[in-house]
């Protein structure tokens, strides 16, 4: 991996020396997906790999890998602004790939958690500080458990397909990101038994769970 990322940092070194001489001066938070920048299709983008990230890093889907597909992730760095600029022009074509967050203040010790939290979500919209914040005996609000109960009801017909809970067919979703597991409404549930039964390797990097409260879903 590091002879990798190297050789892609060398690669992208041209690209960065042009654009470092625009006056592009002082910080700025950026949202990267399609992490880690390794491939080749990522050489214009590797160099973003050496500055510092802030926040987890999060499942952001999947992307094809020849004739396969892999899991991919988001992070929120924090970069100078010439690199910033030069991220967003080399992904014109995939707006996905790059979101600019704010700049950082001059002389601050690093970043606002408020904005590295809000650029997180545009990635992921249920982060481990949103558990904390909760706390253990928090409920699902009206808005989520009336999602669930429409996307329950929408799943039985497609679950009546499925062979079993070891099933091709639940591996097959679960690639393709049209999976997904919902919460009982009490506990102990069918839910819960449902998850017990699939194989621990599958869930690693493919699913979403709904906790007990997502904000704007």
């Amino acid at each position: 991996m590091a002879a990798v990322r190297g050789g892609l940092l060398r690669q992208a070194g041209g690209a960065l020396g042009a654009a470092t001489g625009d006056g592009g001066a002082g910080w700025q938070l950026l949202l990267v997906s399609g992490w880690p920048l390794t491939g080749q299709h990522n050489a214009e983008l590797a160099y973003l790999a050496q500055y510092e990230q802030h926040g987890p890093t999060l499942p952001f889907g999947a992307r094809r890998n020849g004739y396969g597909i892999d899991p991919d992730h988001a992070v929120v760095l924090a970069v100078p602004r010439f690199a910033a600029r030069h991220a967003v022009g080399h992904t014109r074509d995939d707006r996905q790939r790059i979101t600019l967050g704010p700049d950082l203040l001059a002389g601050s010790a690093g970043p606002d958690e408020r904005d590295v939290l809000a650029l997180l979500r545009g990635a992921y919209p249920y982060l481990p500080a949103d558990t904390e914040g909760d706390g253990p005996g928090a409920r699902p609000t009206a808005t989520v458990t009336t999602a669930r109960a429409v996307r329950r009801a929408a799943q039985l017909g497609r679950r009546a397909a499925y062979s079993g809970p070891d099933s091709t067919e639940v591996y097959n979703d679960l690639i393709v990101g049209t999976y997904s597991w919902v919460p009982d409404g009490d506990h102990p549930g069918p839910a819960a038994t449902e998850m017990e039964n699939l194989p621990v390797h599958w869930l690693k990097d493919w699913m979403l769970l709904s906790g007990r409260r997502v904000r704007n879903a």
